[in-house]
């Protein structure tokens, strides 16, 4: 059977919303509240790909917070944040579904990949498919 993500942790949860019109052109920012649902969001996007999808580059980033509170010791008793955000960045550059014929549009090269990967540091709008 498929993996979805539940019901009560998709659009309807107050916790997880989706926001378009980012940077990148047709760009979704999903916001979850843990790594674990965030991953199974990367998964079940991965698996419903149709194989013109898979022609196309793919980024997904994935933010993690990790903030705890401490509460100093001493006669002020301030309570500090302590945390940061950690970046993964993860490219699919599209060549076709491993095992299945790429048909019209061959393999991206690695001289492509580098282009692409250069775009997406530089912050393009647009990436190169060639």
């Amino acid at each position: 059977p498929e993996s979805r993500p539940s019901p009560t942790e998709t659009e309807e949860s107050p916790s997880v919303y989706l926001r378009d019109g980012s940077a990148l052109p047709d760009a979704t920012e999903v916001r979850t509240p843990s790594p674990e649902r965030a991953l199974a969001y990367v998964d079940y996007a991965l698996k419903t790909l149709s194989t013109a999808a898979w022609r196309q580059h793919l980024l997904v980033t994935l933010h993690v917070y990790q903030y705890s509170l401490v509460e100093s010791k001493g006669p002020g008793k301030n309570v500090s944040v302590i945390g940061g955000r950690t970046r993964l960045h993860v490219l699919h550059v599209g060549g076709g579904r491993p095992g299945v014929g790429a048909g019209p549009c061959p393999a991206l090269p690695q001289s492509g990949a580098a282009h692409v990967l250069v775009a997406v540091f530089n912050g393009a709008r647009h990436l190169p498919y060639k």
